[in-house]
């Protein structure tokens, strides 16, 4: 492969390795600890062997190992690795339209702010005024020692981002049921243009490498 792509396939492959069960793949893996970062894995607490967060994030990796093994200088070797991410892949696009979008409508929706990939947009404000910060336990946020205060979020927005995470903690990070639980629910069209495309490119990938019931 070119130089620098050994390593983003290796994050690939990190990440699927931290699957969940279902076919979730959450957005940090807490692979030590680290007292600068809030939430920490003991906010998140999903149970895992490797502690992980319990949301996840737009799925832009199955696009990346199309275009990493379009890119490789050792074609045997990356169509190898992506051979045995395939299953992983396939699992997580299939948890998003199981466990988000319930009604089969085709669309799914995000469950929390920090998995669009766009945590502090203002697009996001009228459904999260709708989680309510009443009940949080006090933490201390981290953010705000490493950057101007006035570039992140509120307190008050703050509090609505942990009452999610608690909220789901309560429910046990049960993925059947943490879409209808939640009151921030939104179908966000940039999120579901990114499963689009990746689904595609799975496909185009998957036929390409001899997988045809992934492919199909």
């Amino acid at each position: 492969m070119a130089a620098g792509l050994p390593m983003t396939v290796r994050v690939v492959e990190q990440l699927g390795a931290h699957q969940w069960d279902g076919g979730m793949v959450p957005h940090i893996v807490f692979h030590q600890q680290d007292e600068g970062y809030f939430p920490g894995p003991e906010v998140w607490n999903t149970g895992r062997p490797t502690p992980t967060s319990g949301i996840t994030q737009p799925t832009v990796a199955a696009f990346a190992v199309a275009r990493l093994v379009a890119r490789a200088s050792d074609k045997a070797m990356a169509e190898a690795r992506a051979l045995a991410l395939l299953p992983r892949l396939a699992a997580w696009h299939d948890w998003f339209y199981r466990c988000r979008d319930p009604q089969g409508t085709g669309l799914v929706a995000i469950i929390h702010p920090w998995e669009s990939g766009r945590d502090n947009s203002v697009d996001w404000d009228t459904a999260f005024a709708r989680v309510p910060t009443e009940g949080v336990r006090p933490f201390q946020r981290r953010d705000t020692q490493h950057a101007d205060p006035v570039h992140r979020p509120t307190h008050e927005q703050y509090l609505r981002y942990i009452w999610l995470v608690e909220h789901f903690r309560h429910l046990h990070w049960n993925n059947l049921h943490l879409h209808d639980e939640s009151p921030f629910r939104v179908v966000d069209p940039g999120f579901n243009a990114i499963l689009i495309r990746s689904c595609a490119d799975l496909g185009d990938l998957a036929e390409r490498l001899g997988a045809r019931d992934i492919a199909a």
